[in-house]
């Protein structure tokens, strides 16, 4: 089964470095998902011969709908953001950026099981960022993170995990998680005028 969710899975066993573990842990998801399997695979075979036509015609929405998600996560993972119905509240959700502290900026966000939070944070361009990424559950794909443009990824280990930013121009640096399912923005604004710390970010 060559679908995210089945790599998502293969990738964080490879990442416990435990010949063991990953064994394990592949095992209980063979065996817990192919009950579900089964029972799908064996629909068509129990349902009476007149409900078949719409049964699969509801089969091929649902395909369609699982390549839309596959689709969109992956146009994430090349690192293009694509436009979401309320951008514009969003944008004027996000919080002011912190304080720069000799000549340095900091970030705190969060990773849990269901992605990243706050979705959308700012920091000032031209000024190089300390990222703290706090990590509550690594069993979850967000555990893996990526920043596209940036070439950056890792694996975020539960507890604090740090990420140093260069100096960034004026922008959105999105980053996702490695089947690019979860995803958060940092919004990158000038700062104002004569702050010290402030480099070309271009």
């Amino acid at each position: 089964m060559p679908c995210g969710f089945t790599q998502a899975v293969q990738i964080y066993a490879l990442s416990t470095g435990s010949p063991l573990f990953a064994g394990v842990l592949l095992a209980t998801f063979a065996i817990g998902t192919a009950p579900g399997l089964l029972a799908l695979a064996g629909l068509p075979v129990v349902v009476p011969s007149t409900a078949r036509p719409t049964l699969l015609r509801l089969v091929g929405v649902v395909v369609i709908g699982f390549a839309v998600v596959n689709g969109s996560a992956g146009i994430r993972l090349s690192g293009i953001t694509i436009p979401t119905i309320g951008v514009a509240s969003v944008a004027a959700a996000v919080p002011p950026p912190g304080a720069v502290v000799d000549g340095r900026q900091t970030l705190h966000t969060y990773q849990d099981l269901d992605g990243y939070r706050p979705g959308n944070v700012a920091i000032y361009a031209g000024i190089p960022t300390t990222w703290t990424i706090e990590s509550t559950n690594a069993a979850s794909c967000a555990s893996l993170i990526r920043i596209p443009s940036l070439g950056m990824g890792g694996l975020l280990r539960k507890g604090l995990n740090t990420v140093e930013l260069p100096p960034l121009p004026a922008g959105t640096l999105s980053y996702t998680c490695s089947m690019g399912m979860y995803s958060g923005q940092i919004t990158v604004v000038e700062p104002p005028a004569g702050m010290t710390g402030a480099t070309d970010g271009g």
